[in-house]
């Protein structure tokens, strides 16, 4: 679905009534998003390769000079990304624009001296990256970047949260539920703080009669 679709969704499962507006277009995108996120990692958690599908690519992305010892540049992205609990965090994957033969690997900080301090960087063509989270835009750290690839630039796929998609976006929706059984809908509106209708089916519909 499109994501002005999944609002619609959601909103159609409401209450028909809202005199107090409390289901406001951020609100209702803001518990969206949240409820998104937490699937992500609840896929990750399954399989992390299966988070690939629910990526966004962009290309393009220049790559800053600024090499200290081992470290060869970084790249600001373009957008946030939603936070994965593993070295990737929400950039999946780094690939050079005319997908040469540097490889990228995610390392945390502490590997990244250890491997890329080593004579192995010397004749290694594996560029390893670092996600860093602590301002608005992302930022990805480098080891063993090369000039070729400095130079292009590189494309990432990302994993975005639901308040980057445009309108017309398309947003794949996991289809997984949770431990109670409760869909990517009944999560949203428990979010919300929606009370479910009441069951409308007559307990009472073709019920057998006791004979006194």
């Amino acid at each position: 679905m499109i994501k002005q679709e999944i609002r619609a969704l959601i909103k159609g499962l409401l209450p028909a009534i809202d005199k107090t507006e409390k289901f406001r277009l951020r609100f209702l995108d803001a518990a969206i998003e949240k409820i998104l996120s937490e699937m992500y990692v609840e896929l990750w958690s399954a399989n992390p390769m299966l988070l690939d599908g629910f990526t966004k690519s962009y290309s393009g992305i220049a790559v800053n000079t600024e090499p200290q010892g081992n470290y060869f540049g970084y790249s600001i992205l373009p957008v946030p990304i939603v936070p994965i609990p593993d070295k990737a965090s929400g950039v999946r994957h780094v690939k050079t624009i005319l997908q040469g033969g540097c490889k990228f690997k995610p390392v945390n900080y502490s590997e990244a001296e250890r491997i890329f301090g080593s004579d192995v960087s010397v004749v290694s063509t594996m560029i390893g990256y670092s996600v860093s989270q602590g301002s608005a835009l992302p930022r990805i750290d480098y080891w063993n970047m090369n000039d070729a690839v400095r130079q292009e630039g590189v494309r990432a796929d990302l994993l975005i949260p639901f308040s980057v998609y445009g309108d017309n976006d398309i947003v794949l929706i996991p289809e997984i539920k949770n431990k109670q059984g409760e869909s990517f809908a009944d999560r949203v509106l428990r979010e919300l703080s929606v009370i479910p209708p009441v069951d409308l089916v007559d307990d009472n519909k073709d019920r057998p009669t006791t004979k006194g």
